[in-house]
């Protein structure tokens, strides 16, 4: 991580106004269309949420305001943000898993797979890496599609501001597969702006493939 530089940041007094609110958190749920992601894993045998999660990671790393993270009470940039997200054990329990970086996605199914075959196997320990701030953090709930969700805190988050993303039950609606996604994100770091920014470059990507 490297120290941003709030001097000459335009959102100073946006960060200034926000960063000692009780809870300066605000979350965006809407319904991503997942069509053309869903074909591209179905043919070429790779895994949906690893592919998913790869995506939303590269265009979250795309924007500087999705990298920021507070420590001690300064910006920092974080550079290079992994996906650390919940992973289902075979008891219905789940497990943290974080997955690094990949030039590809093919790559990333690849030691993603690895990665939770040897957790699940294994039957590591329930465990938060919670000093870890260069992450988003991630779940899926193929359960069920929703139309919102709040977070468990536990109160030292705002000190943090790490982006909460969630993923829901896709669907079927006219032709197209839609999914449930809920972005939570600190306001002092961001504004729905650079939320609509990420979003763009997500979906674009996606029907890109």
């Amino acid at each position: 991580m490297i120290k941003f530089n709030t001097t000459t940041w335009n959102r100073k007094g946006q960060f200034d106004f926000f960063k000692d609110y009780e809870d300066p958190f605000f979350s965006i749920s809407l319904n991503i269309d997942v069509t053309k992601l869903y074909s591209f894993c179905k043919e070429n045998n790779l895994a949906f949420t690893l592919s998913l999660y790869y995506y939303a990671t590269e265009a979250a790393n795309s924007i500087t305001e999705f990298r920021l993270r507070l420590k001690d009470g300064v910006v920092y940039d974080s550079e290079n943000m992994i996906m650390g997200s919940t992973v289902l054990n075979t008891d219905n329990t789940f497990f943290f898993c974080y997955f690094p970086s990949n030039d590809s996605v093919e790559g990333y199914n690849k030691v993603g797979k690895e990665l939770i075959e040897n957790q699940t196997t294994n039957s590591v320990n329930f465990e938060a890496k919670e000093n870890e701030l260069a992450v988003i953090h991630g779940s899926m709930l193929p359960w069920f599609s929703y139309t919102n969700i709040k977070h468990a805190r536990n109160g030292d988050e705002k000190g943090k501001g790490i982006p909460k993303f969630v993923f829901g039950k896709y669907f079927d609606q006219n032709a197209k597969k839609l999914m449930p996604f809920t972005i939570d994100v600190h306001h002092g770091l961001m504004d729905g702006y650079h939320v609509a920014q990420f979003l763009d470059i997500f979906q674009n990507r996606i029907n890109e493939l």
